[in-house]
């Protein structure tokens, strides 16, 4: 008795391992694919929000989205949301500021508290329903933006207004000066009289003041009184 041979498959064997060699080929195309569709999906996201100008929940309500819309656009909507939601943010922190008077504080832990403040209160009305990771690339970047920006113009703004506070302080002291060199009895010593102001005008710009301003201010206060008193 003769076994039958066992059948070839050395055919089969090759197709087999042929189409094996041909998945990672296709896996690497159909994630192409997919990267493709994505993009396509998340700019028509994107586009939807900017027509809409509607919360992502308010325009499936209103039947403003697409039926069955993919992650990817939702994505693309929302993240446009955010962005808008950053100019709000920009907007409504300056407006804020505003109505703070905290240009006039001395505190220097006031713009920062105002600052955290705002922000928390902003991020829980303005966040909610959406992706903790599109907030965190999208609407944080512009918030942290906003908040440096209005920290450069804090500190402007409280310099400029500690030298407008300077300045009349050293008007104030410079007429009282002549005030007082005028009261006295007989012919004023123009000569005691300059080294007093010149004294006062070093003192005021040891302290930052502007030359040219403080200069014209000097000026204006002797011309006028020699004018009031005709001296």
């Amino acid at each position: 008795y003769v076994y039958p041979g066992r059948p070839d498959t050395s055919d089969l064997s090759e197709l087999a391992s042929s189409l094996q060699s041909l998945v990672p080929g296709l896996n690497q195309y159909a994630q192409q694919e997919q990267k493709k569709l994505d993009a396509e999906d998340f700019a028509a996201g994107e586009q939807a929000y900017l027509k809409s100008k509607a919360a992502l929940k308010d325009a499936v309500n209103k039947g403003l989205l697409p039926a069955g819309y993919s992650p990817a656009f939702r994505r693309g909507y929302q993240q446009s949301e955010l962005r808008v939601t950053g100019l709000s943010y920009d907007q409504g922190l300056r407006q804020a500021y505003q109505q703070t008077g905290l240009a006039t504080s001395d505190d220097p832990q006031a713009l920062s508290k105002f600052t955290s403040d705002y922000t928390a209160q902003f991020l829980k009305d303005k966040t909610s329903g959406f992706d903790p990771l599109d907030v965190q690339k999208v609407l944080m970047p512009a918030i942290e933006g906003s908040q440096a920006n209005l920290s450069q113009y804090h500190s402007a703004r409280r310099a400029q207004i500690v030298e407008q506070g300077n300045l009349a302080n050293t008007e104030v002291e410079i007429s009282t000066t002549l005030d007082n060199a005028l009261a006295q009895s007989g012919d004023v010593d123009h000569a005691k009289l300059g080294a007093a102001l010149t004294g006062q005008l070093k003192e005021a710009l040891s302290n930052g003041g502007d030359a040219k301003t403080y200069n014209q201010m000097l000026v204006d206060q002797v011309v006028a009184k020699a004018q009031e008193t005709g001296d």
